[in-house]
């Protein structure tokens, strides 16, 4: 089991998945895509990275209902799990 943090690794995830058959479970702390101070060409890349790797992950969880209500709006089934702090 690949447990991934930040949006960044879902790339070598997804690789490291292919070449050994590991179940990648995401669990972002905030929106990735909506990261204070990130440039927009970054949110952009990392908007992209989440929708091509959504439907390779296993789960996802996040801290709060309205970021799975985003992820879900944004990603599509299925919603993350919600695990608050």
């Amino acid at each position: 089991v690949l447990n991934v943090h930040h949006a960044e690794l879902l790339p070598l995830a997804l690789l490291i998945r292919l070449l050994n058959g590991s179940v990648i479970v995401y669990v972002p702390h905030e929106l990735e895509a909506e990261r204070a101070g990130q440039r927009k060409s970054k949110s952009r890349l990392i908007t992209l990275i989440e929708r091509l790797a959504w439907p390779n992950l296993a789960g996802v969880a996040v801290v709060n209902e309205s970021i799975a209500d985003e992820y879900l709006q944004c990603y599509g089934a299925p919603r993350p799990r919600v695990v608050e702090n």
